[in-house]
């Protein structure tokens, strides 16, 4: 899933603290969560257990409109309240928010042992809590921010790869698929892509006015040696590893407002405009490639920039792409029809997430603070689930929506469980996509299809940190949760 620019800024500079996503980022959900299934995680977490001292009394999940049972006092550092999941799922990042203070923290833990490692982001300069955490593509990097501070570090023993310290660079960062190369952009309009081995800039632009203070977009080709840069009044360009624009994604003259950029498995480029042009470009020379719908023709009451967010199917054969003013229109990339399955979402309307199920036969988007989903075909009327906030879909195709006291599981239009959760809890779709993660002062991993619960708790053990078993839940629950 990407969101136009104009929605990311919105969650950007909004509640840094609280960012439920699984990587992170603010807001809306990430773009694995949004698409088909990840990998399957091939080991399970072995750490010993702790005894039930905090946190939830079972490992039973809490019945609807239950408050889970308050934790006893604990060190802010142990207290969990975010979460991101390497792509293998065997290894998971967790930390404390704005709720800790002064904390730069990451604890990176090992599932098979539950043995957790510590890295401080922080410098002297830069001494908060950490605003944006995930791992690089493969897994062999964990990046992590904090106020102006970016630093990177290898997964293996946490040693320091590079940092920079930028202004307003925010979640506008991204290590190459290929994890040798590192690109970033901030608010200003500077945009670079440093070696990350030799730490030389490859390429660095201007892509606006330094005093606009615009959004950005990062996104690299599969082959890692091209990248997309653009903003929320810029036109998407292409750059190479050399210096040098390979070209402006337009077509016919059109800028590219708000833009949200798709790539696809073998490096087409798919854009959408928030005044409803959507178009294919070639990843190696950036020339269109083919127009799959032009602009699209405005009432004189409708504002055609009220965001736009897209969904791209794993198999990168299916595009979904939605406008905040405009409808939810499914496209078939390889015979190039349209299906336009949503009308509009009324005046004001700002969209700030898309999600498509992995059969790619439904479609889930947020409508300002609204949750809906609808069946992707022609003139289907679309179910509102109710206000939270998008996590994405299961492996079975279950809807799940984060309210500001609830994580809610949706199949069939109805209900299927929900459990009681903070609005400022990190929850995310664990890799595989069977279980969903709370981290709500523990971390509760809950199993989609029938709400079986492990918690895990961040410990002291023998004197060494360990992510282990809680609360009654012991190694074989979280295998058997985790469908490992």
């Amino acid at each position: 899933m990407r969101t136009g620019i104009l929605a990311s800024a919105v969650l950007a500079l909004g509640l840094w603290g609280c960012s439920p996503s699984g990587d992170g980022t603010p807001g809306a959900a990430t773009s694995g969560a949004a698409t088909g299934t990840a990998t399957s995680p091939s080991t399970s977490p072995v750490g010993p257990a702790t005894p039930a001292t905090s946190g939830p009394a079972s490992a039973t999940a809490v019945p609807s409109g239950t408050a889970p049972a308050p934790d006893a006092p604990r060190a802010i550092d142990r207290h969990v309240e975010h979460v991101a999941w390497s792509p293998a799922g065997d290894r998971l990042a967790v930390w404390c928010g704005n709720a800790c203070g002064e904390q730069g923290k990451i604890h990176v833990v090992d599932l098979t042992s539950g043995a957790a490692r510590t890295v401080d982001i922080t410098d002297a300069e830069n001494k908060s809590f950490p605003r944006v955490v995930r791992f690089s593509p493969k897994g062999g990097l964990l990046i992590g921010s904090v106020q102006n501070r970016i630093a990177l570090f290898k997964t293996a023993d946490l040693t320091r790869v590079h940092a920079i310290e930028q202004l307003a660079v925010y979640e506008m960062f991204a290590v190459s698929p290929d994890e040798t190369r590192f690109a970033w952009m901030d608010a200003f309009g500077r945009a670079e892509v440093v070696d990350l081995a030799s730490k030389k800039t490859l390429s660095e632009t201007s892509l606006h006015d330094p005093n606009a203070g615009l959004q950005g977009l990062v996104e690299w080709l599969p082959s890692s040696d091209r990248i997309v840069f653009g903003c929320d009044e810029c036109t998407p360009e292409l750059w190479g590893m050399k210096g040098q624009r390979i070209g402006r994604l337009n077509v016919n003259g059109t800028t590219w407002a708000q833009a949200a950029v798709e790539v696809t498995p073998d490096g087409l480029i798919a854009a959408a405009s928030a005044d409803g042009t959507v178009a294919m470009f070639d990843g190696t020379t950036g020339k269109a490639t083919g127009v799959l719908r032009p602009k699209a023709v405005v009432a004189k009451d409708e504002n055609p920039f009220t965001g736009v967010a897209t969904a791209l199917s794993e198999d990168g054969k299916t595009l979904v792409v939605g406008r905040g003013f405009g409808d939810v229109t499914v496209f078939a990339l390889d015979t190039k029809k349209a299906v336009i399955v949503s009308p509009p979402g009324g005046a004001g309307a700002m969209l700030t997430a898309m999600a498509l199920s992995p059969d790619k036969t439904r479609i889930a988007f947020v409508r300002d603070s609204a949750v809906w989903i609808v069946q992707a075909t022609a003139g289907a009327a679309p179910l509102k689930l109710g206000d939270g906030r998008l996590v994405g879909f299961a492996a079975d195709g279950t809807v799940v929506v984060h309210t500001n006291d609830a994580v809610v599981a949706w199949a069939g239009g109805k209900e299927k469980w929900r459990i009681s959760a903070p609005e400022t809890a990190g929850v995310t779709l664990a890799p595989g996509r069977q279980a969903v993660s709370v981290p709500d002062g523990n971390l509760r991993l809950i199993r989609v299809a029938d709400q079986k619960t492990a918690t895990l708790a961040l410990a002291s053990k023998d004197g060494k940190l360990v992510l282990a078993p809680h609360g009654g839940t012991t190694a074989a629950d979280v295998t058997a949760v985790l469908g490992r």
